[in-house]
């Protein structure tokens, strides 16, 4: 009868082996981190700058829809009615504007 015993050897690893892998890991973690960081920061900073973009033609949008309608209320010799004719030879878009940039008396005309 043959006996088999287990044998009950532990494997030994080199310290140093073990050491740089766990460090190569560790640097392939930092890395994936910061690439994923810089990944990061360049969307928001795109969307930011997407955002300012528009913005900045909203706010051109803005300016020229108020110096129009300054414009067409200091024509001489027009009243409200003509004010709001002129408006309305301008576009749909261009009207919903106007109306928000009008004060309530001027609603009310």
């Amino acid at each position: 009868e043959v006996s088999i015993e287990k044998s009950n050897h532990q494997r030994q690893v080199d310290p140093s082996v073990e050491d740089n892998s766990i460090g190569t890991n560790n640097h392939a973690n930092v890395l994936d981190t910061v690439f994923i960081g810089i990944e990061t920061i360049t969307v928001n900073f795109e969307k930011y700058q997407t955002y300012w973009r528009k913005e900045k033609k909203t706010e051109k949008k803005r300016k020229i829809i108020n110096n129009t309608w300054n414009t067409i209320k200091e024509i001489p010799n027009l009243d409200d009615k003509s004010h709001f004719m002129a408006v309305d030879l301008l576009g749909t878009k261009v009207k919903k504007d106007f109306f928000f940039k009008m004060s309530l008396e001027e609603h009310s005309s």
